[in-house]
């Protein structure tokens, strides 16, 4: 099986469009065990290439991944079930290769959920995800920014504290758009950061 995101994929500044994607060898299901890769595409979608499996040694079933080009490298922020429960991130040359070692982010917690990642401006970027550090319940969503490619993070805004889920995130103009699960209903949020 293969799944891309949920989620968006990116064009990177060169033209090359990069798509996350997560494959399982299972027949039986649920979707275990399953590893992390991209596909891509340097004719605008014409046709697509399958990137390296990101190697990921010690990770519990890596799954839904988000992708951004931020500091000239493409960043992967990795869904996992392991420890700790921190997001794992990964970053390599072309979006199709060339992956370096996995670290966790300890400012973003991993409550095994999708996340949303967004470049806004030249190298700044926005991180959302249920921003639960002490355990795995999915709430408390909350949209960070980082100014540092990623070393630091701080909230920006709280968009759920109760029960919330999958989000994702897009630019319109100046504006952030972030359409998320809350409650069993889908909520879009508007907001500058």
């Amino acid at each position: 099986m293969i799944a891309t995101g949920p989620g968006h994929g990116v064009k990177l500044r060169s033209g090359r469009l990069v798509v996350p994607v997560w494959l399982s060898t299972s027949t039986k299901g649920p979707h275990r065990p399953s590893c992390v890769a991209t596909i891509y595409s340097d004719d605008d979608g014409k046709t697509w290439r399958r990137g390296d499996v990101v190697p990921t040694p010690g990770l519990v079933n890596p799954s839904e991944t988000a992708v951004v080009e931020v500091g000239g490298k493409v960043m992967l922020n990795i869904r996992h079930e392991g420890e700790p429960h921190r997001r794992a991130v990964v970053e390599g040359r072309d979006g199709a290769g060339g992956w370096g070692q996995v670290r966790f982010d300890d400012a973003l917690p991993e409550p095994v959920c999708m996340a949303s990642l967004l470049r806004f401006g030249q190298d700044s970027l926005l991180f959302c995800n249920p921003n639960n550090p002490s355990g795995r319940e999915r709430k408390n969503l909350t949209v960070k920014r980082s100014d540092d490619v990623g070393r630091t993070w701080k909230d920006v805004v709280t968009l759920e504290p109760g029960p919330s889920a999958y989000s994702d995130l897009a630019q319109a103009g100046g504006e952030v758009l972030c359409l998320y699960e809350r409650r069993g209903t889908l909520t879009l949020a508007r907001f500058r950061p």
